[in-house]
């Protein structure tokens, strides 16, 4: 399977959430002079679903992330990219949940529904309340 390099995901990740993609590309996007960049409203600090470990936590998030800017892709045209965003989103979110296996099946799918409500919030706008940085999450695609 192909993974994406650093500067065609990051390309596509920056429509939705650049600062998450930023980290990606060699020189980073510099907002348009006339006119300044919106701030993100505040997020709150992303709770771990209950019975959630920081290593799940983290696959879970990133997993999702991916699945969340696999749609980006695809308004841009780019049905490869879309296909393996998703593909490497649906890996890291079963090895998230794998770890997981003595969480009651209900509570891993309530969990997951916490990661996309957050997902959406922590890359809207510039994508700055990210949780994991484009690099941290790329780390668990290999």
């Amino acid at each position: 399977m192909r993974i994406l390099t650093g500067l065609t995901i990051a390309a596509l990740l920056a429509t939705a959430a650049p600062a998450f993609a930023q980290a990606a590309t060699e020189t980073p996007a510099a907002p348009a002079p006339e006119a300044p960049a919106a701030a993100a409203p505040a997020v709150p600090a992303t709770p771990v679903p209950e019975g959630v470990t920081p290593e799940a936590d983290k696959l879970l998030w990133c997993g999702h992330a991916l699945n969340f800017a696999s749609g980006f892709a695809k308004e841009a045209g780019d049905e490869d990219g879309a296909k393996t965003m998703l593909e490497n989103g649906g890996k890291l979110i079963e090895q998230g949940s794998t770890l997981l296996k003595d969480l009651a099946p209900e509570k891993l799918e309530a969990a997951k529904s916490v990661y996309v409500e957050q997902i959406k919030l922590e890359l809207a706008g510039t994508g700055e309340n990210a949780k994991f940085t484009y690099d941290e999450c790329m780390t668990l695609v290999q």
